[in-house]
């Protein structure tokens, strides 16, 4: 069993620096490498799912917070919150691309795409941590105003820029709006189960 642990801890430590650096930096930077990038993405999920499987303190960690919320919200949350720092990271990562590039302007939508994430991963943060003390019907609201959120980032990040080419930041972007929806959803119904 220890052995799994350790395997398990060393496989998504492993793909938590493997997956950025391959799908940011190369050689895997979008759907023209798709299977290199789906693999790499695809790993981290995998190992994260082990690792929080197998090794005793995420298994306590994670099991605090489902503790909290229903194991959807739970879920959701977290993949909210990772796939909202991808687009944030995206985003710096398409900036400091412009610079050098000596584009040194920012868009409004690479700053309304900047805002969005931030403001997604603090909520995210927010209702991880704190959502036990928040009423049902409150997290309606917020789940319903994030969704709201991602849906308007989805149409402008995806149709005018910076993320129009299918890379982290697109996927990113439809992953986050995903996992609101599913949020919502989760909340929606955890709220209907304590009426």
């Amino acid at each position: 069993m220890q052995t799994l642990t350790f395997l398990s801890a060393g496989l998504f430590l492993w793909w938590a620096v493997a997956a950025p650096y391959l799908t940011f930096e190369g050689p895997f930077l979008g759907l023209r490498e798709a299977n290199g990038y789906i693999a790499t993405w695809l790993s981290l999920i995998v190992s994260t799912k082990l690792l929080i499987g197998n090794v005793t303190q995420a298994k306590v960690i994670f099991g605090k917070v489902t503790n909290k919320m229903t194991a959807d919200a739970a879920g959701a949350a977290f993949a909210l919150l990772v796939a909202s720092v991808v687009v944030l990271l995206s985003t710096v990562h398409y900036a400091h691309n412009r610079e050098l590039f000596e584009q040194s302007d920012l868009d409004g939508e690479e700053i309304f795409s900047f805002i969005v994430s931030s403001l997604s991963i603090v909520i995210c943060l927010v209702m991880i941590f704190l959502g036990h003390k928040i009423p049902p019907s409150k997290l309606k609201i917020v789940g319903a105003t994030v969704t709201i959120m991602w849906i308007a980032a989805c149409s402008v990040l995806t149709f005018f820029g910076p993320f129009i080419s299918a890379d982290n930041g697109y996927f990113g972007c439809i992953a986050s709006l995903l996992c609101a929806m599913y949020l919502f959803n989760a909340y929606s119904a955890a709220g209907e189960a304590n009426v």
